[in-house]
C-alpha cells in the first residue's frame, strides 16, 4: 500500500496547484515544518482516505479531524 500511496501523491502534485499552509506551530521539536498539503483546493490527506476509508487517530490543532474526514 505504501508504493500506491507514494505514487497516488507523485500524481497529484503533478498536476501542480500545491499550497501549503502552516499550522498554529511552524515547527515541531525537532524543527521540522508542520504544514497541510492542499492541492486544488483539497487537503491532501483527506484525498488519500478516499475512496479508501481508514480508522484514523490524531490530534491536529487547526483542524478539527471530524471536520475534514
Amino acid at each position: 500500500m505504501l508504493k500506491e500511496a507514494s505514487e497516488f501523491t507523485l500524481s497529484q502534485l503533478k498536476k501542480g496547484n500545491l499550497s501549503l499552509e502552516l499550522d498554529v506551530s511552524e515547527r515541531d521539536k525537532y524543527g521540522r515544518l508542520l504544514a497541510y498539503a492542499w492541492i486544488g483546493g483539497k487537503m491532501l490527506n483527506e484525498m488519500h482516505l478516499y475512496p479508501h476509508p481508514c480508522l484514523f487517530h490524531g490530534i491536529h490543532k487547526k483542524y478539527p479531524i471530524e471536520r475534514l474526514f
